[in-house]
């Protein structure tokens, strides 16, 4: 009987042009020697009817009805915001769950807990997750690929296995000064405790058996809380995950995009400082002192590494020398969402697997 394998797919209206590209191309991947019974997987945060952002007149049912040009119906599953209520209300009735396994408002972990629900759902042996930009390995076929993935897992779903990407680490240069890009990766792993030469990349083909062990989401504090490496690096520092969890150099992801999602230096950073603060709270320490490590971090960020022109210009901020500074980057509200999120995630641990049991049949009718 064939395995089962869902490839996981997030992505907004600004990125949509990208993201059915790299669609194309990765289902021709996967399906090119019909070893594996493949489905897609597609999580797009916002209501079936209502505008992705960045995309006034594209929704997602839009969306479906254009990837079904080119994706058997039957293969084809996504999830829209519109089930998020009624799928949090069922656990809510059952008054024994202390965590939720999602946040409505976009976060990376609810991507990576959205995307095991739909795979453990729809009866997948193993989630691979892509990201829109990226393209499959050359050199090797799809199925050589997985096999070595699978030998890796052995069947266990607290190892996670990600390929890289070609041209870039997961972790972005463009604001560093030439020649500090290595102090940068060291000054990151210092205080974050993820090493970006060896990271779990989450659009390389990251993997996991279902139902897998969850990423770390976060709710919304004085906006959305974004992690850096929240949906993955982040697996190989946690105790469930990082004994035999790797990113695998080799047959590398290609990327026809030049980096991800344009972002100013605040935001990316603001990103990065989340992360700070999260390997804090892991470590025992208190919120107290995961601000003061965010305001060390920082301060060697912009001492040394950083280009303070080059931010300026990028950002389009003549003062940002002044902005860039934590009370602007990563205020109270964020630090605490991102305490708030730990929190929930050390509760959805323990419940993990009984909530994917309890929300499959509802996720099956509602995808």
């Amino acid at each position: 009987m064939k395995k089962k394998i869902l490839l996981g797919i997030d992505f907004i209206g600004s990125n949509f042009p990208g993201a059915i590209y790299t669609i194309q191309q990765w289902w021709k991947y996967v399906t090119s020697d019909n070893k594996y019974d493949c489905i897609l997987g597609v999580s797009n945060f916002c209501n079936r009817n209502s505008p992705l952002p960045g995309a006034w007149d594209l929704s997602p049912t839009k969306v479906k009805e254009v990837l079904r040009c080119f994706i058997p119906k039957k293969k084809l599953v996504q999830w829209t915001s519109d089930i998020d209520a009624i799928l949090l209300q069922t656990l809510q009735k059952e008054k024994r769950f202390k965590s939720k396994p999602f946040f409505s408002e976009f976060n990376y972990g609810s991507v990576v807990n959205r995307l095991l629900l739909l795979a453990y759902s729809h009866d997948c042996d193993y989630l691979v997750r892509i990201d829109p930009g990226t393209i499959p390995p050359k050199g090797k076929p799809f199925v050589d690929l997985m096999a070595e993935h699978e030998s890796i897992i052995d069947g266990q779903i607290n190892t996670v296995v990600s390929r890289r990407y070609a041209d870039r680490l997961a972790l972005r240069n463009i604001f560093v000064k030439e020649g500090k890009e290595n102090f940068h990766a060291e000054l990151v792993k210092k205080y974050t405790g993820i090493d970006v030469y060896a990271q779990i990349t989450g659009g390389a083909m990251l993997t996991l058996k279902s139902p897998g062990t969850p990423a770390i989401c976060f709710p919304p504090g004085d906006g959305l809380t974004l992690v850096w490496a929240s949906d993955d690096g982040i697996y190989q520092v946690l105790p469930e995950t990082k004994t035999k969890s790797r990113m695998l150099p080799d047959y590398p992801v290609q990327r026809f995009d030049a980096v991800g999602k344009p972002k100013k230096s605040i935001e990316y950073y603001r990103g990065i400082i989340g992360a700070v603060c999260l390997n804090t709270l892991r470590n025992g320490k208190t919120l107290k002192i995961a601000k003061q490590n965010a305001e060390q971090f920082l301060q060697k960020l912009k001492a040394d590494i950083l280009d303070v022109e080059k931010c300026s210009l990028m950002d389009a901020d003549p003062n940002w020398n002044t902005t860039f500074c934590l009370k602007n980057i990563a205020p109270q509200p964020f630090i605490k969402a991102i305490a708030d999120g730990y929190k929930n995630y050390i509760q959805l641990l323990d419940e993990w697997k009984e909530i994917c049991n309890i929300l499959k049949s509802l996720i099956v009718q509602k995808t």
